[in-house]
């Protein structure tokens, strides 16, 4: 996958929801470039480092094109350690590296070496990850720097070592005006180990930021904590239904889809309890028939014994109505298994077109109630 600097350009423009442009030379005046410092501080907490608005890009000072790593065919599945995690590089991504180094004061030890190595070394920081839809306050909760009382493990900047979960519920999904293409986007980060707090769900870290904190305190909790130091972005397949459709869409078709099969598995259940019923109803009447035959039967038993010793006309007569009743007592009982084989499969065959038509509609994609509980809680983690 290739990326070119208009394509970059663009990204940190959606990033921070406003329009820049290539630097250009100007024959008077300086511009107002956007600063890595600046688009740290503004992606993770909506503020700004100075009060000039910045309006271009200066790429030579902002990208670092040859830490740029192209992750998309990654068949390497090596167990890789930075900061004392462990870190699954990014397959399937591609990593625009932001110029970053002899940035910050401390040095460049959080960054760890240079080079491949599936081992920590001394200083680096762990890599941690964050979504980038930029409402309010920024980082993996929408708003958790302006309203994080709300935050359950507390007010601050949360992030997650899990590339999955940031991916699943955070990224932002765009179709760029460059190249007319589908693309997801996500930050990639180096987090102070000695300053964050992991969660007890340990998909989660924190860097706790107190109430009450005024902006440069949260300026230097920022940038001496967390540093985003590499944008990754992924091509979606048009194909792909749920790779292309935002968060908030998917979460609607899971409702659309477990409101739909509910209600088709209660119309299955209905049909089930109606045929149910009008068996149940039927065999009963059948029985009713074959007792009240069964009574005859003995009546005639007993007046056939008590005619026995009469003339041989009557006896003859009563035992051609036996015969009789008993024959009838046959035709009521194959009548009543034929009833009871035809509601058998009635209903077999009313619960195969069911399945199949919830199948069809979606049944094996329904989100079950357990699921959407947990993606709930997790959303209000993040």
């Amino acid at each position: 996958m290739s990326v070119d600097a208009n394509l970059k350009i663009e990204i940190v423009s959606l990033l921070l929801g406003e329009s820049f442009q290539p630097s250009v030379k100007k024959r008077y005046g300086k511009e107002a470039t956007l600063s890595v410092e600046e688009f740290h501080l503004r992606n993770l907490t909506g503020r700004r480092r100075t009060s000039v608005q910045a309006a271009f890009i200066n790429e030579k000072e902002f990208f670092d094109p040859q830490y740029d790593h192209d992750f998309s065919n990654l068949s390497d599945s090596s167990r890789c350690m930075r900061g004392d995690e462990e870190y699954e590089r990014p397959k399937g991504w591609y990593r625009i590296a932001l110029k970053v180094k002899g940035k910050y004061p401390d040095g460049d030890d959080w960054l760890g070496t240079d080079g491949w190595r599936s081992h920590s070394v001394p200083g680096e920081w762990p890599v941690s990850y964050h979504g980038t839809t930029l409402k309010g306050a920024k980082g993996i909760i929408g708003s958790h720097y302006t309203a994080g009382e709300r935050a359950m493990y507390g007010r601050g900047i949360y992030s997650t070592p899990d590339l999955s979960i940031a991916e699943r519920y955070y990224a932002q999904v765009f179709t760029s005006e460059t190249t007319g293409k589908r693309y997801k986007v996500i930050l990639q980060n180096r987090i102070n180990p000695r300053e964050r707090e992991i969660c007890s769900f340990r998909d989660y870290w924190l860097i706790p930021v107190p109430k009450g904190t005024s902006a440069e305190e949260e300026k230097d909790i920022v940038e001496s904590s967390i540093r985003p130091y590499g944008i990754l972005i992924k091509e979606l397949i048009d194909t792909d239904d749920d790779l292309c459709l935002d968060e908030g869409r998917r979460n609607q078709r899971k409702t659309r889809n477990a409101t739909s099969n509910t209600m088709t598995n209660m119309r299955v259940m209905i049909e089930v309890v109606r045929l149910m019923m009008f068996g149940t109803i039927k065999t009963i009447k059948g029985i009713i028939t074959a007792i009240i035959a069964m009574i005859r039967l003995v009546g005639m038993m007993l007046g056939l014994v008590e005619s026995f010793t009469t003339t041989t006309v009557r006896t003859t007569k009563a035992a051609w109505e036996i015969i009789a009743t008993v024959l009838l007592i046959l035709m009521i009982v194959m009548k009543l298994l034929m009833k009871v084989v035809t509601v058998m499969k009635a209903l077999v065959t009313i619960l195969l077109i069911k399945m199949v038509q919830a199948m069809k509609a979606g049944w094996r994609k329904s989100a079950p109630a357990l699921v959407k509980l947990m993606d709930g809680i997790r959303q209000r983690q993040y």
